[in-house]
């Protein structure tokens, strides 16, 4: 549990306001906040934590709100967990733009023949699982890591623990 000063410190950026309000008996907590227009809030995680989201999309302004008890640190977490998931899409959208520059950059080089374009490959290595059985420990590589590891060249000799049973 944080404190609320530090919290909003936090969102500083985007923070508009804050009050509490009693609604038919009930107080509830407002956070105000102002996101960039095409950001999106993770409705599924604000449900999750008790916490409803009131949007005026023209103006960008959105209001966190929940009952009291929920406590002002869900509120937060949830304005905190939508500021990283649109930052980091954010990025993203600029990393793939930076990257497509670099590929329009390589296809328009006339000293590559177009050949040479036609069998360049784009190769993505994600870290090898593996997955223990229990009680044994015995390793299972899947036939798509194989093939991975052998730049794409698909190989009869697979460590699968199907294939070895």
């Amino acid at each position: 549990m944080g404190n609320i000063k530090d919290r909003i410190k936090d969102i500083k950026e985007y923070f508009v306001g804050m009050k509490v309000e009693n609604v038919d008996g009930y107080d509830f907590i407002y956070v105000t906040v102002k996101f960039p227009y095409k950001w999106k809030i993770d409705k599924n995680f604000c449900e999750q934590n008790g916490i409803t989201v009131i949007d005026d999309n023209e103006k960008g302004y959105y209001h966190f709100c929940a009952v009291i008890d929920t406590g002002f640190d869900a509120i937060f977490d949830a304005i905190d967990n939508t500021i990283k998931k649109m930052l980091s899409a954010e990025e993203r959208v600029k990393l793939l733009k930076e990257k497509i520059l670099e590929l329009q950059e390589l296809f328009e080089d006339d000293s590559i023949s177009t050949e040479r374009l036609k069998n360049y490959m784009f190769v993505y290595k994600p870290k090898k699982k593996t997955i223990k059985s229990v009680p044994e420990e015995k390793e299972i590589t899947t036939n798509l890591d194989n093939v991975v590891e052998n730049n794409g060249q698909n190989t009869s000799n697979t460590n699968n623990s199907e294939n070895n049973e």
